[in-house]
């Protein structure tokens, strides 16, 4: 009798959701739960303090199992008890189809998107989708240069959802458009009224995906030359870097094929000196005798990489995209083109 290998379950997809306090991270997370009725979540619920709160506002008539964290912040003082409370959710795997972490207005999402992909226990059970960042319209412009928490949920952002756009004029809408993009140059914004928005969009936007990596555009991460620019990527640096002005994100395009000693050799340095200001990095990478691309992700100081399509006819280039605070682009610009074979 031939034994049958056991199915090897899919992994678990994560969003986690972050967002100023009072953007309306609740009213989204209860128009996910109620807009999506065949879908069965899994919520984690953090909040900052002593008594929770935001659990009893959550719609629990649709069934969403809650886990409550209320002694601190998810993402620092009790990160151990995040990995608890996602195995022991683990458990319950056949019961729900997706999971959300709701993060505290006060938290940051890095650290709880280092757990989900570097992990040892929690890889295999859960594949982080996107951070959604709620972004207040009417606020945020007197937050973002104040608030390093902020600018931060902002730069992490794979989805950056721009809420309460009706308390805002077009010109108002248009300038926060402009900055958020200027910050994370990768993020798909959506407008919002009332936290509605596709869900859809928000669930499946796989933004840790190996296909999302791929599809960085070297058109895309290319500097633009523009009327009165130095050059810079995006024009991103056409000012002198300031309080104001100090989370962006750098796009590199080099042709030809890496050193794989000089890329960990460089990586390692830049995430040993600047992992706490690099939010996301991720990039598609041509290393000298290999004949698939390599993918790296990163997120602070923790790095993922893998292999994945084979570069076959097409022309090998390394395309790297860094989102954080105070990039110093020339610095990061020449480490990168130093990895060259």
């Amino acid at each position: 009798m031939v034994s049958k290998k056991p199915i090897k379950k899919k992994p678990i997809p994560v969003t986690i959701l972050t967002g100023g306090l009072g953007a309306g991270k609740t009213t989204l997370l209860n128009h996910i739960i109620t807009s999506r009725s065949e879908t069965r979540f899994a919520i984690i619920e953090n909040e900052f303090g002593e008594i929770g709160i935001d659990q009893d506002l959550i719609d629990e008539t649709q069934g969403p199992t809650v886990v409550e964290l209320s002694d601190g912040c998810i993402c620092c003082t009790i990160r151990n008890d995040l990995v608890k409370a996602l195995s022991e959710i683990y458990e319950h795997r056949d019961e729900f189809d997706s999971l959300i972490i709701e993060t505290t207005g006060l938290a940051e999402p890095g650290p709880v998107a280092q757990v989900l992909i570097a992990e040892p226990e929690l890889t295999e059970k859960f594949k982080l989708n996107a951070v959604v960042t709620l972004v207040d319209a009417e606020y945020v412009m007197k937050h973002i240069d104040t608030e390093e928490i902020v600018s931060n949920q902002i730069g992490f952002a794979d989805i950056i959802v721009l809420n309460k756009l009706d308390r805002v004029d077009e010109i108002s809408s248009q300038a926060i458009r402009s900055r958020l993009t200027e910050m994370n140059a990768q993020a798909n914004i959506v407008l919002s009224e009332h936290a509605r928005i596709d869900t859809e969009a928000v669930l499946s936007a796989d933004g840790f995906s190996l296909d999302r990596v791929l599809e960085l555009d070297p058109d895309f991460l290319a500097p633009e030359q523009r009327q009165n620019s130095t050059g810079s990527f995006m024009g991103l640096f056409d000012r002198v870097p300031s309080y104001h002005d100090e989370i962006s994100s750098v796009g590199i395009v080099i042709p030809g094929d890496l050193d794989d000693q000089k890329v960990e050799m460089w990586l390692t340095f830049l995430t040993m000196f600047q992992g706490e200001d690099i939010l996301r990095l991720k990039g598609v990478l041509s290393i000298s005798g290999k004949e698939e691309r390599f993918v790296i992700q990163g997120v602070h100081t923790t790095l993922t990489g893998s292999d994945a399509m084979p570069w076959g006819d097409a022309a090998r280039e390394s395309r790297i995209l860094i989102i954080g605070r105070l990039l110093d682009r020339p610095m990061l610009e020449k480490g990168f083109k130093n990895c060259l074979a």
